[in-house]
């Protein structure tokens, strides 16, 4: 039995070990989580509640959820293109009244509903191909 301890805890260790995590930058006030290409299937939920650019993209994100981000109050930017998002709840963006930007793009979104969307997003920032502000500033 003291084998199989041993496997086991050696396993979960060299799973934190390699485990993908985002990563942060400060960019001219800016925090930003780097999440891009991690093989996500959930919003990370070990982040910093201060981040301004949550970073997404080219993930295995297939739907969001009610409270998947209720921590990230002050979030000015949400990357979600390239994933597999087909499925939106209808106010999984109402806690981000600091949202400017949301980007969407390259998932299979048949529709967002009218209750689903920002209030502080404009359709522009909606589109893809905007310049973050994130980017703006580390220039």
């Amino acid at each position: 039995m003291a084998l199989f301890d041993v496997i086991c805890v050696t396993f979960l260790l060299l799973v934190e070990a390699y485990a993908q995590h985002c990563n942060i930058t400060d960019v001219k006030g800016y925090k930003k989580a780097d999440c891009r290409n991690l093989h996500l299937n959930t919003i990370p939920s070990d982040l910093s509640e201060d981040v301004d650019v949550l970073d997404l993209r080219d993930n295995d994100l297939c739907e969001l959820k009610n409270g998947s981000f209720e921590k990230f109050k002050n979030l000015k930017e949400l990357l979600l293109s390239k994933n597999n998002i087909s499925r939106i709840e209808k106010k999984v963006f109402h806690p981000l009244k600091q949202l400017e930007v949301l980007d969407l793009s390259e998932n299979n979104i048949e529709s967002i509903s009218d209750q689903s969307k920002p209030v502080s997003v404009s359709k522009k920032s909606l589109q893809a191909g905007h310049s973050s502000e994130y980017e703006r500033r580390k220039k």
